[in-house]
């Protein structure tokens, strides 16, 4: 399970392996199929991903 771990006035995601698992697995699915800047993702492709991975592990985060 996902918990989160109050940092002042912000929460901050405990990773586990399974969410780890995960977020490579979403990255790699768009390795071909997406838009990367010097071998890297664009902010259009990281949005996509972040959505994905928010969709599958019933999440709801940023990228702050």
């Amino acid at each position: 399970t996902m918990n989160k771990v109050d940092c002042g006035d912000r929460s901050r995601a405990q990773w586990t392996h399974e969410l780890d698992k995960l977020i490579v697995e979403i990255m790699c699915e768009n390795m071909t199929h997406e838009k990367k800047t010097g071998g890297g993702f664009d902010e259009t492709s990281w949005n996509k991903i972040l959505c994905e991975f928010n969709n599958r592990a019933n999440l709801n985060y940023d990228k702050e």
